[in-house]
């Protein structure tokens, strides 16, 4: 456990230094739109999950990863872990985190759930992958780049509540208490 909480301490340093360093990229929660695709995916639990119905009626945090990353996602998570915190109370009926991988070729059930288990300690946080046109088809949904290599995709994270259809998009390296602090907004609408 302690090892935990250092790899933690240690991620979120490094996003306060990554913080410094990309205070130019835009990452305010801009408002966007999101068209849920009714895609099989799998979770790292190894679980079908249905997109549309997983999202269903919820306030969702999302954001875009894959484990063998050697530069963003680990923040991205860093970041997420911290939403996740920031939330607990809410978690569970009305609002969930997912992480989805951009790497479907690569990144298994088991691979995100050893990764997952460096940053959730919630089962309302979804590591989801599946088969690569599914996976496409999913990120295309929420504007993410599919085509060329992983590690080519923006840091990008999400808000939004299904039910309202109410999006906000961050793309570089947000707060993540705004990121909570806009998911909580949006559960209430």
């Amino acid at each position: 456990m302690p090892d935990t909480w250092l790899f933690r301490i240690l991620c979120l340093s490094v996003l306060c230094i990554c913080g410094l360093i990309f205070t130019h990229v835009a990452v305010s929660g801009e408002v966007t739109t999101v068209q849920l695709p009714a895609v099989a995916l799998i979770d790292q639990e190894n679980r079908s999950q249905q997109l549309d119905r997983l999202l269903e009626g919820r306030t969702v945090v999302i954001d875009f990863v894959f484990t063998s990353c050697k530069t963003s996602c680990s923040i991205l998570s860093a970041i997420m872990a911290q939403v996740e915190k920031d939330v607990r109370d809410r978690l569970g009926d009305d609002l969930v985190l997912v992480s989805l991988t951009v790497d479907p070729a690569h990144d298994m059930p088991l691979q995100l759930k050893g990764y997952a288990g460096r940053y959730s300690t919630t089962p309302h946080w979804y590591w989801l992958t599946g088969a690569v046109p599914d996976v496409k088809q999913a990120l295309r949904a929420f504007n993410i780049p599919v085509f060329g290599k992983p590690e080519d995709h923006p840091p990008i994270i999400m808000a939004g509540n299904i039910r309202t259809g109410k999006w906000q998009r961050w793309v570089g390296i947000p707060d993540p208490h705004a990121v909570a602090k806009a998911a909580l907004a949006l559960a209430k609408e």
